[in-house]
């Protein structure tokens, strides 16, 4: 069966829950990766921890390992006193891990979902590049908490 990571040390399971992140949605443009590939990671991280927890007991999960390396908690904790930002990869995975924290995850799928019914942005196969500033504005829009709203306002002003 399928086992990850692999002998040599290659995290399949995550890589490709990394890999979905792409497909959901890239930060910028062509030339400029707005996220510094941290969606992707933190989409990946999510996922593999999301199903470690729901879905333990299910046979395809018997070799999938890599929720011991690949965690939204060592994530956390590797970050501590990394200060949310779009300045570098870290910041930007502190600020997706805040957000994450503040508004969950289904908010921050509502809003990318939000952005793209709208359909205003670049596509390249079919996948939508998006800003950070997009990504507020859909959060604005989904997310209907005042008090949210406000630390949302003060994450990303």
């Amino acid at each position: 069966g399928f086992s990850s990571p692999t002998p040599d040390g290659k995290f399949q399971f995550y890589g490709l829950c990394h890999e979905l992140g792409h497909v959901i949605a890239m930060w910028g443009h062509r030339q400029l990766e707005e996220d510094h590939h941290a969606w992707a990671h933190y989409t990946g991280v999510v996922i593999v921890e999301h199903l470690a927890a729901t879905a333990r007991g299910a046979p395809w999960m018997k070799g999938l390992r890599d929720i011991r390396w690949r965690s939204l908690e060592k994530e956390r904790k590797r970050l501590e006193g990394h200060e949310p930002s779009l300045e570098s990869r870290d910041g930007v995975l502190a600020l997706l891990i805040a957000l994450h924290d503040l508004v969950g995850p289904r908010a921050l799928g509502a809003a990318v979902n939000d952005l793209d019914r709208r359909d205003q942005r670049l596509r390249i196969n079919r996948v939508r590049y998006y800003t950070f500033k997009e990504l507020r504005a859909g959060l604005d829009r989904v997310v209907k908490d005042r008090r949210k709203r406000k630390k949302l306002a003060a994450l990303m002003p």
